[in-house]
């Protein structure tokens, strides 16, 4: 699985998992209202307002899924455009609903979905722009500059004992049943929060495992190929060395990686290293026929060379260098 088809993977999870917080969010919110506000179909501004924001989550999430599937824009930059808007959706909520009660963990839950859809860089702005706004809202309210909507209910079962305008207030479920109900929903929102971050650490692990094969697969390949094949960096280390290399030099691979390739040869011949500095300049491939490469106890051996440019998405990050042997010289 690539890079690419993951991302798109983890984007699918969050979408998913933004569709059901937003159900949990609207029916934990409803289990609330007072029960004349639902007989009377008289909805306040929060009601409206956490209608309107449900909305809007699934309108993005619907937006966020086609763009994802027609390819214009990149799953990076759709990731940031994602954390952005969850961030201030979930900035209206937490100053709707109040930043010092439950509602201010849903910044929690943007840094969650920041994790799996961006790089680093990312993740820690996305971080910093959260507790400045959880900031800056908790002192809103500490001053009274913005009053979050709180809801008191009467208890169901106390309504023969309630005269008119106290019977307004009486809520939906009775206490216990609302308790019992609340406790659900957030304890069914914690295992999905878990079930989702197990799917997600599955695909994780998947991908690893499918990176770890390829790794063994071309190795396997490098290693039997009957040429010999040597990968340097742009500042000529070796990275790389197959075995057939290893024969014919008499060199281990402890004795070589992650050094220089004229501290490996010494008395290597210059023309190498303007041919391996011309291709990462060109970035086309060049032969070199008939070259000198330098071995343990004044040895020689004759090779052609071609050395290639080595490309990770489009940027080149070293050279491949594809070595037949020819004749010892001495």
């Amino acid at each position: 699985m690539s890079r690419q088809n993951t991302l798109i993977e983890k984007h699918i999870w969050v979408i998913r998992l933004r569709y059901l917080i937003s159900a949990v969010l609207a029916g934990s919110f409803i289990i609330r209202l007072p029960l004349h506000s639902i007989l009377d179909m008289s909805f306040s501004i929060p009601m409206l307002t956490l209608a309107a924001t449900v909305t809007v989550i699934v309108a993005a999430n619907i937006l966020w899924s086609v763009l994802l599937k027609r390819k214009d824009i990149s799953s990076d930059k759709i990731g940031y455009y994602q954390c952005i808007f969850d961030l201030i959706v979930v900035s209206l909520l937490v100053h709707q609903f109040g930043a010092a009660g439950p509602a201010g963990y849903l910044f929690v839950l943007v840094i969650f979905a920041a994790g799996l859809l961006l790089p680093k860089r990312g993740i820690i702005i996305i971080a910093a722009i959260s507790s400045l706004l959880y900031l800056l809202l908790l002192l809103m309210e500490l001053y009274a500059i913005s009053v979050p909507y709180e809801m008191k209910l009467i208890d169901f079962n106390d309504v023969q004992l309630l005269g008119e305008e106290e019977l307004q207030m009486v809520g939906l479920l009775p206490k216990n049943i609302q308790f019992l109900v609340d406790v659900t929903i957030k304890v069914f929102f914690f295992y999905l929060v878990a079930f989702s971050s197990a799917n997600i650490q599955e695909l994780i692990s998947k991908t690893q495992r499918e990176s770890e094969f390829l790794a063994a697969f071309n190795k396997e390949i490098v290693d039997s190929v009957p040429v010999g094949v040597m990968v340097l960096d742009v500042e000529k280390n070796i990275v790389l060395m197959n075995p057939f290399i290893e024969r014919a030099a008499l060199l281990s691979q402890e004795e070589v990686l992650g050094k220089k390739i004229d501290d490996v040869f010494l008395g290597l011949d210059s023309s190498w290293f303007s041919a391996i500095d011309k291709v990462l300049e060109t970035c086309e491939e060049l032969h070199l026929l008939g070259c000198i490469l330098p071995l343990k106890n004044n040895r020689e051996i004759r090779l052609n060379a071609v050395i290639s440019p080595m490309k990770v998405e489009g940027q080149v990050i070293g050279t491949i260098c594809l070595l037949q042997t020819g004749s010892h010289l001495r």
